[in-house]
């Protein structure tokens, strides 16, 4: 709940400065202790639902990169709604790139992203932020600031295989770069938030480590510019390690076919 709120205060900061970055922020109410209720968010899957349904998993367990641009494409009449739900997966995808690596959301695997048939990607289950990882035999499966594959970027792109290339590819680098110094600017704000939380008693929030992470993620001792050139850097070894993001998907599909 806490990282839904605080994803909330993300997109107000956002709108403020005109970039709606189309985040589905579904509701919580909490109950009790291990009871509540969670907003149903409809016409939408997630991506293992969608890698099953196209019968991808196969004997290689694996998407293919091209397979959601795929999935948008038949949940649109015409070119026209095609091209808008690419425009709001962009938007989105980038919200929750810069949302996720900010917060150190991890366990980030197919049936903790969803996507909408209007094209909106969202994330889902934040049982691990503030960088706690989870391991494997002592092995730390979140490698990658956060998840940026060739699937996301081939929507990014229309379709194109030389992606990294294209003008969309750019322009997506751009508006994760302005909507992350948004956060910078203001990045006292979640450091005092997160700071009067250390009472509250939830287990990935108890120490001062959990806010320094914080405060190295939002680059909140540097000037813009460096925190602009310390983002390229993420944002490239975001894509770069996606091939680790690609094996985790591929040994939960192992798990859960």
């Amino acid at each position: 709940m806490l990282t839904l709120q605080v994803m909330r205060i993300m997109d107000a900061l956002w709108k403020s400065q005109d970039y709606d970055l189309c985040l589905s922020i579904y509701e919580v109410l909490p109950m009790g202790r291990n009871v509540g209720m969670i907003y149903v968010v409809q016409n939408c899957s997630t991506l293992f639902e969608i890698q099953c349904a196209a019968k991808q998993l196969g004997s290689t367990f694996s998407m293919e990169s091209g397979l959601i641009n795929k999935y948008i494409r038949n949940c649109s009449e015409n070119s026209k709604v095609y091209l808008e739900g690419v425009d709001r997966f962009t938007a989105s995808c980038a919200g929750y790139c810069v949302a996720t690596y900010v917060l150190g959301i991890k366990d980030r695997h197919q049936d903790n992203i969803m996507l909408a048939k209007d094209g909106r990607l969202f994330h889902i289950d934040f049982g691990h932020f503030l960088g706690h990882y989870k391991k494997k035999l002592g092995i730390n499966r979140d490698r990658v600031p956060f998840v940026l594959t060739d699937h996301f970027l081939c929507v990014i792109a229309k379709g194109k295989s030389n992606f990294r290339d294209s003008h969309e590819y750019k322009k997506f680098k751009k508006l994760c770069t302005d909507a992350y110094i948004i956060l910078h600017q203001r990045s006292k704000l979640f450091i005092s938030l997160f700071s009067m939380l250390l009472c509250m008693g939830l287990p990935e929030l108890q120490t001062r480590e959990d806010i320094d992470f914080l405060k190295g993620t939002l680059c909140s001792d540097v000037d813009s510019a460096l925190a602009t050139t310390s983002f390229y850097k993420i944002f490239e070894e975001a894509f770069s390690g996606a091939w680790s993001t690609k094996t985790n998907w591929f040994f939960h599909s192992v798990k859960h076919l």
